[in-house]
């Protein structure tokens, strides 16, 4: 693993974890377990972090999910935190030292049950940089 990318995930982590101890422990906001596959440019994404904010936008006020992404599954219950459900902003981050280091952090808003879930989801590789296609040139 590259030491951008350890230090990026270690800081989405620490940050996960500042917001987990902001809320406090005891605050009584039910959290429940998401769980999926996540795909870049449909192959397994190899890992990652994806994470579950509340969308404040939509008031939804509750505790922010995160979980471990690996061999493109994830699974907030297996050392990671549950999501407060409802409107949520996902963001997912990869890399490593795969073909797929050049992953591009991806989030998408969608409404999860306030209930245990699977939610998968398929990242598209972005377009190719303009100028860079084929085609005849001047």
């Amino acid at each position: 693993m590259s030491q951008q990318l350890f230090t990026r995930a270690a800081l989405t982590c620490g940050l996960a974890a500042a917001v987990v101890f902001l809320a406090g422990c005891g605050s009584g906001k039910p959290r429940y377990d998401v769980s999926g596959k996540v795909t870049y440019n449909g192959k397994p994404l190899p890992t990652g972090v994806i994470s579950f904010t509340p969308d404040a936008k939509k008031n939804n006020k509750g505790l922010q999910g995160i979980a471990a992404i690996k061999d493109g599954t994830y699974d907030t219950s297996k050392g990671g935190k549950g999501s407060a459900g409802g409107p949520v902003i996902v963001r997912i981050e990869g890399g490593g030292d795969s073909p797929d280091s050049d992953f591009p952090t991806y989030e998408e808003r969608v409404e999860l049950p306030k209930e245990r879930t699977s939610k998968d989801f398929n990242v598209p590789a972005p377009p190719p940089p303009k100028g860079k296609g084929k085609g005849k040139g001047k």
